[in-house]
């Protein structure tokens, strides 16, 4: 059954007062993280089709792990902050066909057995979108400890849809970058949209959801649910979701949102949030993976800040920045 989630828009308003010149910190913020974390993204996943490209037969499953997380790792940097579908209508539904988590009820695992047991071949038996996800390619990477050649065939078309999608995004955020520029308070309100959308999912589906501490699963830990159950990089993606938090929100040495918030006489919000942003960081180092996934009060602390990072993005910025908003209903697991 699905249940109904709260899902924050933001738009900018015109204000009847000078605003500040916030030009420089939001093109700062689109080249130095969005374009960047988008083109390595697309070298990540050559590299891991490179890698694929030289595994044999036979090889301990262990052989892809390292390129495999990169890929993954750099695909969560580009999600946390995607906004492509918002600069062309075409790619809106692309995070879809690169990652279904929490968007699809179907057992990739068990399909993906059923698929390498068939006599079609790769390019046919991988049929739809959802399975050739990187959920689908986890699946067939970690399903036992050596690849066979059907395997690392899936792998193969997997790998190239993946990157296909991935160098979409990258060409969107280079074609439209000087028409999104030429408007600094729409890409600002594209940048906490994105961001307010990240937190939610962090907080719920990534952190409460397996750690038994949201209220459909209250005191109900189970691993299974987490993001990357299979080859253990969940706690590793939670991390890289809010590195681009900190890289767009937190105090760095280039010009970024946090600078944006101090414009508008906020000093002491972007300092609550660069704080809480390196909170969450320590909490997440003392976490291992087991300890996330059984342990609930040592998670619970990650928890509480990510629900404090929300409620900075969803109250206080609204007050702060020149930006409205409007709650609608949305459809989540």
């Amino acid at each position: 059954m699905k249940k109904v989630a709260a899902v924050l828009t933001l738009f900018c308003t015109n204000l009847a007062f000078a605003a500040p010149d916030i030009s420089g910190p939001v093109a700062s913020v689109y080249d130095r993280v969005i374009v960047h974390n988008a083109n390595n993204s697309v070298q990540a996943c050559n590299n891991f089709k490179v890698k694929l490209n030289e595994t044999k037969d036979g090889a301990a499953a262990e052989a892809l792990d390292t390129v495999f997380k990169q890929l993954l790792l750099s695909w969560k940097k580009v999600e946390a902050s995607y906004m492509a579908g918002e600069l062309d209508h075409d790619y809106l539904d692309t995070p879809r066909f690169i990652d279904v988590f929490h968007n699809s009820n179907e057992d990739l695992s068990a399909i993906m057995q059923r698929q390498l047991a068939s006599s079609s071949p790769p390019a046919k038996a991988l049929f739809k979108n959802s399975f050739k996800t990187v959920n689908a390619l986890e699946a067939v990477l970690y399903a036992d400890t050596q690849l066979s050649a059907r395997e690392l065939s899936f792998a193969a078309v997997m790998a190239d849809s993946i990157c296909g999608h991935l160098q979409d995004i990258a060409t969107v955020y280079t074609d439209q970058r000087e028409a999104l520029l030429a408007d600094p308070e729409k890409a600002l309100a594209l940048y906490t949209h994105a961001l307010s959308n990240s937190i939610f999912a962090g907080k719920e589906w990534r952190i409460a959801d397996p750690a038994g501490l949201s209220r459909k699963y209250k005191d109900q830990p189970n691993a299974k649910r987490s993001e990357y159950a299979l080859s253990g990089h969940s706690l590793a993606a939670i991390k890289a979701v809010f590195e681009v938090h900190q890289a767009m929100m937190g105090q760095q040495d280039y010009a970024n949102l946090a600078d944006v918030i101090k414009m508008y006489q906020a000093n002491e919000l972007a300092e609550a949030i660069n704080l809480t942003l390196e909170q969450i960081m320590q909490q997440i180092g003392q976490l291992g993976q087991q300890a996330f996934a059984f342990q609930p009060d040592l998670t619970r602390p990650l928890y509480d800040s990510a629900g404090q990072l929300y409620r900075h993005y969803y109250v206080s910025l609204l007050s702060a920045l020149p930006i409205v908003g409007k709650i609608l209903e949305a459809d989540g697991d």
